[in-house]
């Protein structure tokens, strides 16, 4: 596992990245969430493939943005700084909502 912290498009993000293998999983943490969500669900896919995780623009351990840039289109772009193409990767939310 390699904790960092990344340069994303507003703002340094923490992100958690560990294991080998393909297709890497991507797991997003709702509004007012964290990567620390998903420590077990790391733990399990790490055995067999890479899992990441990072905390949103604006969340525990990343930069908060100014508020123009704290928008779900803006938090896309923070997807995308975490350098997986989006064509190869398994993605794992969590929403606050029922859907």
């Amino acid at each position: 596992m390699a904790v960092s912290t990344i340069a994303g498009p507003a703002g340094t993000l923490h992100v958690d990245d560990g294991g080998e293998g393909r297709p890497p999983v991507v797991f997003l943490h709702a509004f007012s969430g964290n990567a620390d969500h998903w420590t077990a669900q790391l733990a399990h896919q790490r055995k067999k493939r890479r899992a990441v995780a990072f905390d949103f623009r604006g969340h525990a351990r990343s930069e908060m943005p100014t508020i123009e840039e704290l928008t779900v289109d803006r938090m896309a772009d923070d997807v995308a700084s975490v350098h997986l193409s989006p064509s190869s990767i398994a993605c794992t939310k969590r929403s606050r909502s029922r859907h």
